[in-house]
């Protein structure tokens, strides 16, 4: 299972990820993506990745993405 999240802010913090590391904590998942209006795609140390709209936009139009 593959979970994304969606948050309007210019930078991911701790507490807009909580959801995502939850989820993480009841299920397994795989791909776990915030999407965000962060200038720059980012690797958290807990394995969250967080993507701009744009870039998560291209990359799901392009099926590399969920």
């Amino acid at each position: 299972m593959n979970s994304a999240e969606v948050k309007a802010t210019n930078q991911a913090r701790d507490q807009h990820m909580r959801g995502l590391v939850t989820i993480a904590a009841d299920y397994t998942c795989g791909k776990r993506l915030l999407v965000t209006l962060d200038p720059r795609p980012r690797l958290l140390s807990s394995g969250i990745m967080v993507l701009p709209w744009r870039v998560f936009c291209a990359r799901l139009w392009a099926g590399e993405v969920l």
